[in-house]
């Protein structure tokens, strides 16, 4: 496992998004584990998702020019912009 995939499992559980437990999927599936991308919900947050994203990225060997997605809604009225390959290059 490489550095940053570590970082972002330490990362998701420090933030409780990755729970392991007995969980029932709104499908009605029931699962070992539980991931709520919900709960990274700071800009920190945002802007190191942004460096995982980036890393994993460069890291598949996929080129590319412009990574694009659209804005989240729920994030547009704070000043966390954290459109970030933050520090990462190729």
């Amino acid at each position: 496992m490489k550095p940053y995939q570590r970082q972002f499992i330490e990362f998701a559980l420090d933030k409780q998004v990755l729970k392991f437990g007995e969980f029932t999927l709104k499908s009605g599936r029931k699962s070992p584990y539980f991931f709520n991308a919900g709960l990274f919900n700071t800009g920190r947050d945002l802007a190191l998702l942004g460096r995982f994203y980036a890393e994993a990225l460069v890291d598949s060997g996929i080129e590319f020019d412009l990574l694009f997605g659209p804005r989240i809604q729920r994030y547009s009225d704070r000043d966390d912009d954290s459109g970030c390959a933050g520090g990462t290059s190729r």
